[in-house]
């Protein structure tokens, strides 16, 4: 039995051309769908809202610079302020261990004995 190196070529040319085709014919529609379905305009209202919205953020942004308490654009790039405190009486990062069921809950008694629940641990 011999090797047939030309059809062997032959069949590999057909099949680059139809992954070829096939990658093109699916960007095409994936564009197609992207631009039908894509994100229509905001309504007037939707606009003098978003409006709004930006210029309490830019006002609230200045304030806190004139008072000398802004973040710094690593915790906050966009330099509004609005990623609250990570440790305050309401809120934390962690959240309540007991509330977060057994995954997050430690090994051993519950709370513990040390009183290290209480820190926040």
């Amino acid at each position: 039995m011999t090797f047939d190196l030309k059809g062997y070529r032959r069949a590999l040319k057909r099949a680059r051309l139809y992954r070829t085709g096939l990658s093109l014919t699916l960007a095409m529609g994936l564009a197609l769908i992207w631009w039908i379905g894509g994100a229509a305009p905001l309504s007037k209202e939707q606009g003098r809202l978003w409006l709004s919205v930006r210029e309490a953020q830019t006002h609230a942004m200045e304030w806190r610079k004139a008072r000398g308490s802004s973040l710094s654009s690593v915790d906050d790039p966009w330099g509004y302020g609005l990623i609250g405190l990570e440790w305050s009486p309401l809120s934390t990062t962690l959240g309540s261990l007991p509330s977060r069921g057994p995954p997050a809950i430690p090994p051993g008694p519950w709370p513990p004995s040390d009183g290290s629940a209480s820190s926040g641990l």
